[in-house]
């Protein structure tokens, strides 16, 4: 049985009348004397329920193209009989059909890696039978000089015309009355390496290449020898910007699934869109589900795509240097993993390390061996489904009162992810949405474990974000967080207050935010099929003059 079979179709709506939003216009910037601003901190983060009193009931509550709601594996709360609760044990993910039972065209070899763990018990932490080998300082070290990562090439700080840099009543973003459209819901979007063109993926089978600077439509993308159903989620331009790597779901357009309530699913590939062609040139079989990210990856000078998808599995693909064939192919599984959602490189690390958010938590890979090294756990009563490493400017790392008493070498990175729902009429989070800044701290000896630290959590009364596959995005001293209920808030990194609300998908879930890296641009898209692009205004003003500090009262 898959994880799609198990998934329970519930209510239409995410949101009772308790939950609706404040009357917010659709362009909110707030002085930071916010009443309704809450913060948490390492001492207020007592709020992990308790195991004990929970049952593994699950529901589903994500938005589909069509009208109606299904979620993502939600976690109900129990009733409980006479003090004690009933435990329902989660049914593992079905493994997809191994090497030599299923032709896979152009692959010169599979290989299936598993941290097998077929006895665990729901209730204990995860035990890793075949785990990664131990973490090795000086391997990492000489990784990281012989192949430098480019993550922080761009920064907010002293570039005039670069990235935005501050957002609040005085410098605000001026939504620009031009705007991309798609043909359906827009779950996705992805820039080119230089930032000169937006590519966005519908549902309805089309992708958009737009020019960031004219913002004219450049071109339209379709798979027109396709004889299923595409609806595609994600994407990657290659380094020269000749290929689109693309992914996400593949139905049947003749067979009915009663479980869904939609066209069922086969198995969902990636194709390789060669862009002066505008047409297919390779297709790479293995996913049964939606793939949900696309990671292109240079790994000791070798090209690799890495995916993560509904199905639980994360997969490595080394391809030619032309992106026409796959060489080999990794599975990297584990048994308790039913859903992985997007993945994020450790800096610093040569990419031999990588986070994936998943239905447990964030799980820690050696991609070199392709076996997971950590895994933490209870970050949300629910599940992880986005994590993303930011740089944090100079005035945004006063949010770590601690950060120098590590001796060893940190990078910072945000989550967020979904929350219980309450037994009664699935509608209310047991908690509220929050994102999460956390602190990774790396190993100072061989052997030795990383540390993952909630550094501060950032949350607002109407802040609802309980909604599968949805994106969060940071410029190092913001973070912008979409809402299911047409909302992006944009949180100050450092004080944790709201300084903005954008208000322009008529109240439809948003997917994903993206803050352009040389240029004061945000973009932000949703199931209105719509792409809004915001500009910043000056005068640009620092926050600090327009905020109080919270450090003082945590």
């Amino acid at each position: 049985m898959t994880t799609r079979s198990k998934r329970l179709l519930d209510k239409k709506s995410k949101t009772s009348s308790d939950t609706k939003p404040s009357n917010f216009s659709s362009l909110d910037f707030i002085d930071t004397d916010d009443d309704d601003v809450f913060l948490d901190d390492l001492n207020s983060q007592d709020e992990t329920p308790n195991p004990d009193d929970e049952e593994d009931n699950y529901s589903d509550s994500h938005s589909t193209p069509k009208t109606r709601r299904r979620s993502a594996r939600l976690v109900l709360s129990s009733s409980k009989k006479n003090g004690n609760s009933e435990s329902v044990k989660k049914t593992k993910n079905s493994t997809p059909k191994k090497n030599g039972k299923r032709k896979v065209s152009r692959i010169s070899k599979i290989t299936e890696l598993s941290n097998s763990d077929e006895d665990f018990d729901d209730d204990s932490p995860r035990r890793l039978e075949n785990p990664a080998k131990p973490y090795d300082l000086l391997i990492t070290k000489s990784l990281a000089s012989e192949y430098p990562d480019t993550y922080w090439k761009h920064t907010t700080l002293d570039d005039e015309d670069g990235m935005i840099q501050f957002i609040n009543d005085k410098s605000t973003l001026e939504a620009l009355p031009k705007h991309f459209r798609n043909d359906g819901p827009i779950l996705g979007m992805s820039l080119s390496p230089e930032g000169t063109m937006l590519a966005t993926f519908c549902t309805y089978g089309s992708v958009k290449i737009w020019d960031v600077t004219t913002f004219e439509e450049l071109c339209v993308l379709r798979d027109n020898d396709e004889k299923n159903l595409d609806e595609f989620y994600v994407g990657q331009f290659n380094a020269d910007c000749t290929k689109l790597i693309l992914g996400g779901k593949l139905k049947d357009r003749s067979k009915w699934s009663e479980q869904e309530d939609d066209l069922h699913i086969v198995d969902c590939p990636l194709k390789v869109f060669d862009l002066s062609k505008r047409k297919v040139t390779a297709r790479f079989e293995g996913h049964k589900e939606e793939i949900l990210s696309i990671k292109l990856v240079k790994f000791k000078n070798e090209d690799y795509i890495l995916t993560t998808s509904q199905d639980g599995f994360v997969i490595k693909w080394k391809v030619s240097d032309d992106w026409s064939e796959v060489l080999e192919k990794t599975l990297l599984t584990q048994s308790f993993i039913c859903m992985a959602f997007n993945t994020a490189f450790l800096p610093n690390t040569g990419n031999k390390y990588f986070l994936c958010a998943c239905e447990d938590g964030i799980a820690l890979w050696d991609f070199e061996s392709g076996k997971i090294l950590q895994m933490f756990e209870g970050i949300f009563s629910s599940y992880c489904d986005c994590v993303k490493f930011v740089s944090l400017t100079e005035d945004a790392k006063g949010v770590d009162s601690i950060m120098k008493d590590c001796n060893g070498m940190v990078s910072y990175l945000i989550s967020r992810g979904v929350e219980i729902l309450d037994a009664e009429d699935n509608t209310i989070n047991t908690k509220p949405n929050t994102v999460n800044l956390h602190k990774l701290i790396y190993p100072t000896e061989k052997g030795g474990e990383f540390m993952l630290e909630i550094v501060r959590q950032y949350r607002h009364e109407d802040y609802h974000s309980n909604s599968w596959y949805t994106k969060i995005a940071s410029n190092g001293r913001y973070i912008a967080a979409p809402t299911f209920n047409g909302q992006v808030f944009i949180f100050n990194i450092k004080s944790g207050a709201v300084t903005g609300i954008l208000r322009d998908h008529k109240e439809l879930e948003v997917r994903d935010v993206i803050f352009h890296p040389t240029r004061s641009l945000l973009f932000s898209c949703g199931d209105d099929g719509v792409v809004h692009i915001y500009r910043s205004s000056e005068p640009t003003v620092d926050d600090d003059e327009l905020m109080i500090d919270f450090d003082d009262d945590m």
